[in-house]
């Protein structure tokens, strides 16, 4: 995975862990819209397309699902890959 990919998936690791701070349920914490993904700040300066690009390869991975509007969900495998990281990982982010 490229560091292009990674990058997309520990923004949305960050967010569903912020959600699941909030008391939303794992599943409805994983999910991401297409429309409100793009609103997150961490992705306020990234392209649409390098977005899209990032969530399909994450797909390909098995890290994420992604529907036919776009919409994506962390994966179970997406979220143990993130967690099973040490702290200095997320530094360089």
């Amino acid at each position: 995975m490229t560091r292009d990919t990674e990058k997309p998936l520990v923004i949305l690791y960050s967010e569903y862990l912020r959600r699941r701070s909030f008391g939303t349920a794992k599943n409805q914490a994983a999910y991401f819209e297409d429309a409100k993904l793009r609103k997150i700040d961490a992705f306020s300066t990234w392209i649409s397309e390098d977005i899209s690009y990032a969530a399909e390869e994450l797909r390909k991975l098995g890290y994420v699902s992604k529907n036919i509007l776009g919409d994506v969900a962390l994966t179970e495998e997406g979220i143990q890959f993130v967690e099973g990281k040490p702290k200095e990982f997320f530094s360089s982010f």
